[in-house]
């Protein structure tokens, strides 16, 4: 039996997890499950070549259908301004990953979609537990065993060079290039909404003076647009905001 077949006649179970670093956000767990369960539908039908037809004819006929554990990663309803940048991202570091450090463990992405609405990725399932769960039973040689496996992962990422500042981006050939930042740390106080290339450069950046520049870019274009509630009144006791954006100006010439 060739490798099509043996897909062919895989039966996938799906993990679903929602990938946001909001933890704070209100999620519709309802309208999630049914998202899910749509989403879900297509995944298996496009890795397992399997409609609910053709599964039937196969159940029917007596085939036994082995299972294959999948883990399904869908972005909250409520796509934040990092959507579809981080998840092409994640998707990209997973994809990088395998290709330079093979040895490094990291989950195989299966296919991935960044579509609103629509969004995910799909990816092998690693039977495993957290290390902050397990942390406490283990032993002090288990321990320092993982930190060293940590430190050496670590340093091997340490040693990856790259000719930009960014975030990594997948095109749909599966190839992994340069793509924006995702720095969710730095678009807090309504931020988020202007993260976009038509509000400012986001990256890729060639270099340093380029990504220090667009900082300065966010915070003009921020100060500029922002709604009232979202600024920090308490920070422009002693000067306006639009005095400040114009010291802003100043200072990004000079870099």
């Amino acid at each position: 039996m060739g490798d099509s077949d043996s897909k062919l006649h895989e039966k996938q179970e799906i993990t679903i997890s929602t990938c946001s670093s909001d933890g704070e956000e209100e999620i519709d767990i309802e309208a999630l499950k049914i998202g899910a369960s749509k989403i879900a539908s297509r995944v298996v039908k496009e890795l397992g070549g399997l409609d609910e037809s053709s599964k039937l004819k196969y159940l029917a006929s007596g085939v036994k259908l082995p299972e294959t554990q999948l883990v399904l990663r869908i972005p909250k309803l409520k796509h934040s301004s990092l959507q579809p940048y981080q998840l092409r991202h994640e998707a990209a570091c997973c994809v990088f990953l395998l290709r330079i450090s093979p040895h490094i463990p990291a989950p195989r992405v299966l296919l991935w979609d960044d579509q609103p609405g629509c969004a995910f990725i799909a990816q092998d399932f690693i039977l495993g537990q957290r290390l902050s769960v397990a942390w406490p039973d283990l032993t002090e040689e288990q321990k320092s065993s993982i930190s060293r496996e940590i430190a050496n992962v670590v340093a091997s990422l340490g040693e990856t060079r790259f000719d930009f500042i960014g975030g990594l981006t997948l095109d749909d050939g599966g190839r992994v290039g340069p793509g924006p930042t995702i720095e969710a740390g730095k678009i807090f106080n309504g931020r988020a909404k202007f993260h976009s290339q038509n509000c400012y450069d986001i990256g890729p950046y060639a270099n340093s003076r380029d990504y220090i520049r667009a900082c300065y870019d966010r915070e003009i274009y921020y100060y500029t647009n922002a709604d009232k509630d979202d600024i920090i009144q308490e920070a422009f006791e002693k000067v306006t905001v639009p005095d400040f954006v114009s010291l802003l100006k100043v200072e990004r010439e000079q870099i």
